[in-house]
């Protein structure tokens, strides 16, 4: 979904035609990303709208009772990030072999056909320097930590939210860029800056939610959790 068409993919119109009439059992969305061929930043959807859409789709979850997960808003359901061969996430390999971290993060770390040709394993994949280092920060980030070490889990992307965060660990890891706007993407002046302002946007905006909607809440629950194991 982009800026363009997010309210038309979660309509009411649209929900009723493929839930109502064709029968769809979830809804399972993917918000624009600005990599690969020609990427666009003025196409993501705008911090403010990506809090309208989050209402949106809790009302949809909890009013109508629709199965809708969006690949972003709904990371509070997915604990964060699931890149890089995490526990119950996932990594990518695309059609010429080259392994990534995920499908949105074009910074290979080997190649599948090269890999075993060299007597490895996916294993050794796994163990590449920027596959360690995404595993690391989705820790330090909150993954299977205390609800009071977790961060904004409405800013979950590693590619998205936290631009910063990936292009240091491509570059500090030296993994390759798998085209040439993937490279451009690590020195490009306005799209760094254009992702950097996003994310900061985005954190600064969401942060009141998260804190009142979400940490507080699970910090009371595991609070309670912990008393009423004690009293036992």
């Amino acid at each position: 979904m982009s800026q363009e068409n997010w309210r038309r993919v979660t309509s009411d119109e649209f929900i009723d035609f493929f839930f109502e009439e064709q029968g769809a059992i979830y809804a399972w969305s993917f918000q624009y990303m600005p990599v690969g061929r020609g990427p666009a930043l003025d196409h993501m959807v705008p911090p403010d709208e990506r809090i309208e859409m989050l209402r949106r789709t809790q009302q949809l979850v909890r009013e109508r009772k629709v199965f809708y997960s969006d690949f972003w808003n709904s990371g509070v359901a997915s604990s964060g990030c699931i890149s890089a061969g995490r526990r119950g996430g996932y990594f990518a390999i695309d059609w010429n072999g080259d392994i990534t971290p995920c499908v949105f993060i074009q910074y290979a770390v080997d190649n599948i056909y090269d890999l075993y040709r060299r007597g490895g394993t996916i294993t050794d994949a796994l163990q590449a320097p920027l596959f360690r280092e995404i595993r690391a920060w989705q820790k330090e980030y909150g993954y299977a930590q205390e609800a009071e070490s977790v961060g904004n889990w409405l800013c979950p992307c590693i590619v998205r939210d936290h631009f910063e965060v990936l292009r240091d660990a491509v570059r500090r890891t030296g993994a390759r860029p798998l085209n040439r706007e993937a490279a451009e993407a690590l020195e490009d002046p306005d799209y760094v800056r254009g992702m950097i302002d996003y994310d900061r946007e985005l954190e600064e905006k969401t942060e009141p939610i998260w804190t009142h909607e979400y940490a507080e809440q699970a910090q009371e629950e595991e609070a309670r959790s912990t008393s009423d194991a004690a009293a036992n």
